[in-house]
């Protein structure tokens, strides 16, 4: 996997969601969710249910563990996760 893999989730032409994940900044031998965003209007739809599973079969084609920091004040978040 390159140093950090981009996926982007697309609807009619239109890019409605973004992914990024590569090695982990804070753990050794493990991968990392850099970034996962899905446009608001496109909330309750699979993109960031499809986002997700492309992280996990990136990243678990070479770690064994991943990390997933949410930000405690949010959430939608982490009830998504």
């Amino acid at each position: 996997m390159p140093e950090c893999s981009p996926f982007v989730a697309e609807a009619d032409g239109q890019i409605v969601g973004v992914l990024n994940i590569g090695p982990a900044r804070d753990e050794i031998d493990a991968g990392e969710v850099y970034v996962i965003y899905v446009h608001p209007t496109w909330w309750g739809t699979e993109a960031g249910q499809r986002l997700l599973e492309c992280a996990h079969a990136g990243l678990s084609r070479v770690y064994e563990q991943a990390v997933l920091t949410v930000i405690a004040a949010n959430p939608r978040a982490r009830r998504f996760y």
